[in-house]
């Protein structure tokens, strides 16, 4: 977590199910201040704010994949071309998150069920808990 932000964060644990029930227990970070919560007491405590989601990186599958010059947009039609051979996922059940650019030309990617993702959002969002970034745990590493 960045010193300047004030976003609370919500850290769901490695072994969070599709189905997220009121009982889980999460990690909450209130104004830098960690602690263990029920999701149920998250969603009281976040109600309406925007939050920064930390997924568990063993929801999430990374590669790095080599995508034609020019403009971004071609570069996004690519994509799933690319990681295809590289994930044992279809990659039409996949969301993907391109990441910067390595000094070698290669491109980071993140890849999570869509399905997974949307349903945790779509869960969260009627608890009042409104996602405004998401990373994945093992990126926040130092």
């Amino acid at each position: 977590m960045h010193a300047v932000d004030k976003t609370p964060w919500l850290v769901l644990p490695a072994d969070t199910p599709a189905t997220l029930d009121d009982a889980l227990m999460v990690s909450l970070i209130l104004a830098g201040v960690p602690s263990q919560v029920s999701l149920a007491d998250a969603g009281v405590l976040l109600s309406g704010q925007a939050v920064v989601l930390v997924l568990p990186v063993e929801r999430a599958s990374f590669t790095l994949v080599s995508l034609p010059p020019g403009r971004p947009a071609l570069q996004r039609q690519a994509l799933p071309y690319a990681v295809e051979p590289l994930l044992a996922q279809d990659v039409e059940q996949l969301h993907l998150a391109l990441g910067t650019p390595l000094a070698d030309g290669r491109w980071p990617v993140a890849a999570i069920n869509a399905a997974l993702l949307r349903g945790w959002l779509d869960q969260l969002a009627s608890r009042r808990v409104s996602v405004a970034r998401i990373h994945v745990d093992a990126d926040l590493l130092p």
